[in-house]
């Protein structure tokens, strides 16, 4: 085998290795975290007080939560009371059995405003209490969400 021939065939593995690598590192980079089925968009059908189980239909007001990666938009269709948003964007944590919202803003077109004040009631409507609150998972399934919080138990339908 001549040295020409032999260098040929060793820039041919170099290159074959080269785009198997960039291939691998594409694939393996585009990988994200998933919240298995908490992910996606789920309408908030009612709201339900621990205290003494008053229930809230809440299905007229159209109210969604999406979910992706760590990130929660609550999204209300319908027209809110005065002074209540109708757009919320919170930072989440899943941990199994539990839901975690960590932080919420409200969301202006221009920039967001943090939520800073835990007494605050104004985020109820959507099933927050405060400006954090965590969840146990009781129910989750391809299509059905429950949710309980020490102030609230909260059923979605996937949407």
């Amino acid at each position: 085998m001549s040295l020409s021939k032999f260098k040929d065939i060793t820039v041919r593995i170099i290159q074959y290795i080269i785009i198997a690598f960039f291939a691998l590192f594409t694939v393996f980079s585009c990988q994200k975290y998933t919240n298995e089925d908490t992910d996606g968009q789920w309408q908030l059908i009612s709201l339900t007080l621990n205290d003494d189980s008053t229930e809230i239909d809440k299905k007229a007001e159209r109210i969604m939560w999406a979910f992706q990666l760590d990130l929660l938009q609550i999204r209300a269709f319908a027209p809110q009371t005065e002074g209540t948003p109708d757009y919320i964007v919170a930072r989440y944590r899943n941990q199994g059995d539990s839901l975690h919202i960590t932080s919420t803003y409200y969301h202006f077109r221009d920039r967001d405003s943090l939520y800073t004040d835990p007494a605050q009631t104004i985020l109820e409507p959507f099933g927050i209490h405060g400006n954090a609150t965590s969840y146990k998972v009781e129910r989750l399934t391809d299509n059905e969400m429950v949710l309980r919080s020490s102030y609230w138990l909260l059923r979605f339908r996937k949407y």
